[in-house]
């Protein structure tokens, strides 16, 4: 075979002589795919986010998405305004019950809001994954914090 018939795949190959099963001159192939390629494969691509989401930095915080980062923006605006005091991101819960700790919950934004008078917790997410509500009842059961999704 002269390999002017053979297909190309879609990712660059890098190849090295090693011996294989005590046989000389036999080649393992290693892929580099680029994060798409991998999506499009089915392959979970470390560092990247299931759900597409591109993690941003706005005044030297850390976002998960842009929408978390957006979000934050505005609650930015609302609280120079006035609107809303005592901003915390990623505040993190403890989830014990009966002396138990079973793990702990880090919503995106806590804060009191003056307009509604009233605490909030803000989670934002593209998705809701599986499970969320259980958290959501842990919270609103050990803390009576109802936690809110924002879209």
């Amino acid at each position: 075979m002269d390999g002017s018939n053979t297909l190309q795949p879609p990712c660059s190959l890098r190849s090295r002589a090693v011996p294989h099963d005590g046989v000389e001159g036999a080649r393992l192939m290693a892929a580099r795919l680029s994060v798409a390629e991998g999506r499009k494969l089915g392959i979970k691509v470390p560092g990247s986010n299931k759900y597409g989401a591109k993690k941003c930095t706005i005044d030297g915080i850390r976002f998960d998405s842009q929408a978390e980062g957006e979000y934050y923006a505005q609650l930015k605006i609302r609280e120079r305004k006035g609107e809303i005091s005592g901003l915390a991101i990623h505040k993190k819960y403890d989830l014990t019950v009966n002396g138990d700790k079973i793990g702990s919950y880090k919503p995106d934004f806590c804060f009191w809001d003056h307009i509604a008078d009233r605490f909030r917790c803000i989670d934002v997410k593209g998705v809701v994954p599986r499970g969320f509500s259980r958290t959501q009842k842990l919270m609103k059961v050990l803390y009576q914090i109802t936690v809110e999704v924002a879209k």
